[in-house]
């Protein structure tokens, strides 16, 4: 392992821990697009497959939770999907190459300097869980939380129903 063996160990844990029964699949239209499961995906990328089908998968997770959620061995899906990025990042398989401003799971980033210069907070609206989950963005929830807390609002009073 290199440097940083700490993505290489979060990776190998998921893969010996993931039950691969499926709930995070269905859960998540980005796994169903993949057919994969999270500890398939990190055995996957241990065992040295690299293919431009993981590293997109990888890539395009947006770390909304709704697989985790779903998980009923407690596998926490964004700390595999940020760790299985570190893991491509320090085999320089994956480049931040013009994204760095951009990478919101980072400490600082484009959206969080702006939200901190002018105080934009949302934290008073997290909650253990939801039954739907709006999804704001970097964008909406950083230059119009007005409308992140609207939407709020508006699923907490029943939204709409199916």
């Amino acid at each position: 392992m290199g440097r940083n063996d700490e993505p290489a160990q979060v990776l190998s844990q998921c893969g010996e821990q993931c039950s691969q029964c499926g709930s995070c699949v269905s859960a998540c239209d980005l796994l169903q697009g993949y057919e994969l499961v999270p500890g398939e995906i990190a055995r996957k990328l241990l065992d040295g497959e690299d293919t431009s089908e993981l590293r997109d998968l990888v890539q395009r997770c947006d770390l909304c939770g709704f697989c985790t959620r779903e998980c009923p061995s407690d596998q926490d899906a964004g700390t595999f999907f940020s760790s299985a990025r570190s893991y491509l990042l320090d085999r320089g398989k994956l480049s931040l190459v013009g994204f760095e401003p951009i990478l919101v799971d980072r400490d600082w980033n484009a959206f969080s300097l702006y939200r901190d210069t002018f105080n934009i907070k949302c934290d008073d609206l997290n909650r253990d869980r939801y039954d739907t989950l709006f999804f704001p963005g970097c964008s909406v929830s950083t230059y119009a939380p007005e409308i992140v807390r609207a939407a709020h609002a508006w699923l907490q009073h029943g939204g709409w129903r199916y």
